[in-house]
């Protein structure tokens, strides 16, 4: 299953484990449970709530400030819970104290030798928050270029800790060439047969 994103609904999201490094600027270890959420739009890795120190974060922000002010990362703004929804400047618009002190900046970085559930690939495109503790979501930027499937598994597969009548989730990227596999693990848990898509 080298090519199929496979996840099972649990406390109402799917979540996957993720094994990744982010070596352009820093030498960052990224692992545990990220969630597939499609109404994140670009996904974020809070670097806090992986065990980083606050003053381990501090030192990442202020190079990313670095790189940033000499154009080598972009830098946006998001806002949640965290950061009381408040819209306030853009990133171009703060000077280099305000975004050390903001919750709400995200600086973009690529993702190397990763590990998402089975699939190895490299370049996933994430943005790094310096001071959140939520959940690792993995965004539209990322799923949109997959073929998405969930329903109530017909099989009990032990092997993937999975059910009959769990609620799964099946993908695979849409630029694969060969869907076999694809097809073959929607007939496997869905029973669902599709001949080609045209």
């Amino acid at each position: 299953m080298d090519n199929i994103l496979l996840a099972k609904l649990n406390k109402l999201s799917f979540r996957v484990s993720i094994d990744a490094i982010c070596c352009e600027m820093h030498d960052i270890s990224i692992r545990g449970n990220i969630i597939i959420d499609t109404g994140c739009m670009y996904s974020n890795i809070p670097l806090r709530s992986l065990g980083y120190t606050a003053k381990e974060c501090e030192e990442f922000k202020r190079k990313d400030i670095e790189s940033y002010r000499k154009g080598l990362i972009k830098a946006s703004t998001s806002h949640g819970v965290e950061t009381g929804n408040d819209r306030g400047k853009r990133v171009s618009e703060m000077s280099d104290e305000e975004i050390l002190q903001s919750t709400a900046v995200g600086f973009k970085h690529l993702l190397q030798n990763v590990r998402l559930g089975t699939m190895m690939f490299n370049n996933l495109p994430v943005k790094l928050n310096y001071d959140r503790t939520s959940s690792m979501l993995l965004g539209m930027n990322v799923l949109r270029n997959f073929e998405i499937f969930t329903g109530d598994s017909c099989i009990n597969d032990f092997d993937h800790d999975i059910e009959k009548g769990d609620h799964i989730l099946v993908a695979s990227p849409k630029y694969t060439d060969d869907k076999k596999e694809l097809y073959s693990e929607i007939y496997k848990y869905f029973n669902l047969k599709i001949d080609k898509c045209v």
